[in-house]
């Protein structure tokens, strides 16, 4: 499996975070800065420690500039893989997105 890169990462944690709030029936305007907080926050938790170190120091206001952080240490660090475990976030993400499907089906 191929080494995902840093806008591939982000890109499918806040397709996740958008799946559980729209099954839990959020309205858009009220979970902004949730939206913002949790895939960042998650970033942090299951990224490579030199990033996560370079992203706190410049201390991200939005998705846009972390995306644009992200992808300037990535630019900058070829060498270094985003995720400190890409297997294990990629398994974790279809696990949640598993349990998204199933409880809106229960839903229903």
């Amino acid at each position: 499996m191929p080494e995902e890169d840093f806008s591939t990462v982000l890109n499918r944690l806040i397709r996740l975070y958008d799946g559980w709030l729209l099954a839990a029936k959020v309205e858009p305007g009220n979970y902004k800065h949730l939206f913002e907080f949790m895939p960042m926050n998650q970033v942090y938790s299951c990224c490579n420690s030199n990033l996560v170190m370079f992203l706190k120091e410049n201390a991200p206001k939005s998705v846009e500039e972390f995306r644009r952080l992200g992808e300037l240490f990535e630019s900058s660090h070829p060498e270094a893989q985003p995720a400190r475990n890409t297997l294990l976030t990629a398994a974790a993400a279809n696990n949640a997105t598993d349990l998204l499907k199933a409880s809106h089906r229960s839903a229903h």
